[in-house]
């Protein structure tokens, strides 16, 4: 690999040019999908450059000269993942083909709907997931059954459930419920996103979840795009997130 420019770890070069994140990246390099200059790389410490001609599954990888990002409803019933064992619906089913190796920022379980962010660069994608970034995301619920306020407020303080401490969050209930039979809407909003944090939270209240919907991550809107839709960002406003917020 050449020593006279900057230089990258392969698993990062691989989630830069958009083709995988940088986990499945180090994935493929261990299992000898990965070659640089013609000599398969075998050692996820190994660092390329530009000069260096990387490939993938006999793909050849660019890194691209400006990042992406595009907005999607992702449909309920739908994993976020390229590939389901069970043969379950994918989110790539749902994309255009383009779309293909494009990167998800974080995921929403099976049975969740709403806001996906995709963008073609796996290290804005890991910026917008860190906990220490401080990113809200704001969701929809529907819920059958009740619950008091002094739960709610727990919840909101911030709680531990199986071991699992949940960070403080904001709850707003959506008209009255005090009818338990019915079900009742509110939102939601984290900083972390935890794997089914909301779905744990609630259900250690005895509460059923009928639906989930992401409204909101950071400063994007699900509002006015359909189910199955893609939006791609405009490129000015991307450009004012990269330079204010993230500084990449």
């Amino acid at each position: 690999m050449s020593q006279s420019e900057k230089l990258t770890r392969i698993a990062k070069y691989i989630s830069e040019c958009g083709f995988a994140s940088r986990r499945k990246a180090e994935e493929l390099v261990l299992m000898g999908k990965v070659r640089g200059n013609g000599t398969q790389i075998s050692n996820v410490a190994t660092k390329v450059g530009e000069s260096d001609k990387v490939e993938v599954f006999g793909k050849p990888l660019h890194r691209p000269r400006e990042i992406k990002i595009w907005l999607f409803h992702k449909p309920k019933g739908t994993l976020t993942t390229s590939m389901d064992p069970q043969g379950r619906r994918t989110i790539y089913d749902v994309l255009p083909s383009r779309f293909k190796n494009i990167i998800t920022v974080g995921r929403l379980d099976f049975n969740t709907e709403g806001l996906l962010i995709l963008t073609n660069n796996g290290d804005f994608s890991r910026k917008l997931e860190l906990p220490s970034s401080g990113i809200n995301r704001e969701y929809r619920v529907r819920l059958l059954g009740d619950i008091s306020r002094e739960d709610i407020s727990r919840i909101e303080s911030g709680i531990t459930i199986d071991g699992i401490y949940y960070q403080p969050c904001q709850i707003t209930i959506e008209g009255d419920h005090k009818d338990a039979r019915k079900n009742f809407w509110l939102r939601i909003r984290l900083t972390e996103g935890k794997n089914r944090e909301i779905r744990n939270i609630f259900e250690h209240f005895g509460l059923r979840i009928s639906r989930l919907i992401r409204i909101s991550f950071g400063p994007f809107y699900l509002e006015g795009i359909k189910p199955g839709d893609v939006v791609e960002v405009p490129k000015a406003v991307t450009d004012t997130l990269l330079d204010e917020i993230f500084k990449v």
